[in-house]
């Protein structure tokens, strides 16, 4: 599998883990630190809170879920983030890995391919993702931090929708010698920059997957 590629990118979340990490993290975190803001992200990423967000944002008021969320993180220290990071990819996400893609990196990381993790999560969950997994290359979504060095709750990057335009201009793509590992619908544009893409799909999305990917040559569905 991939055994041609040069480059293999990796998307994150539904790729590697069947987590949404940025998500699953602010929970762990603020559920050590700030009972408050733990109440508050347990009530928005609710399946009612969901559905109020929905219905909000169909009579005009919309609610930017994933950067309210991200504003939950200000004033938390950066260092302090970073080790409760770590912890996170050890304690929580090593029960989520979708192991027969986990399997394909390990394979490419023996035959010393380069692997770049490619994700709109955040930064201190990606960088302690790719630690645990002996990947030196990741393209992220950045935090910004003030003077201080604690996070202002806001973005300074990020590339949510927009991975093809930083891959490429981060040298990432080669067509002829890249493959791509991704479940997300928002990397049609990604597949269609390299040689060979594997996408990751539920049951219920197959159908969706196969009329997409239509257009291009080189593509396998994993089912998980």
């Amino acid at each position: 599998m991939a055994s041609d590629a040069k480059k293999i990118l990796f998307d994150v979340c539904g790729t590697l883990y069947r987590s949404n990490t940025t998500y699953d993290f602010l929970k762990y975190y603020l559920n050590k630190n700030n009972n408050l803001q733990y109440l508050k992200i347990c009530l928005l990423l609710s399946l009612p809170g969901k559905a109020l967000v929905v219905a909000l944002s169909k009579i005009g008021w919309n609610l930017p879920l994933r950067e309210y969320l991200v504003g939950l993180l200000k004033g938390a220290p950066k260092e302090e983030v970073a080790l409760e990071a770590e912890k996170f990819v050890k304690e929580i996400l090593c029960s989520k890995k979708i192991d027969r893609v986990h399997e394909v990196l390990k394979s490419a990381s023996c035959e010393k391919k380069e692997i770049i993790l490619i994700s709109a999560s955040i930064d201190p969950v990606v960088k302690a993702i790719a630690d645990e997994l002996g990947v030196s290359s990741f393209i992220c979504s950045t935090l910004d931090v003030d003077a201080k060095g604690c996070y202002t709750g806001k973005f300074s990057i990020d590339i949510k929708g927009k991975k093809a335009g930083f891959a490429f201009e981060n040298g990432c793509i080669q067509s002829e010698f890249t493959t791509v590992f991704t479940d997300n619908k928002d990397d049609i544009d990604l597949i269609e920059l390299c040689e060979t893409s594997f996408v990751i799909s539920k049951r219920q999305n197959v159908n969706y997957w196969k009329k997409k990917l239509k257009p291009y040559p080189n593509w396998q569905l994993i089912h998980v």
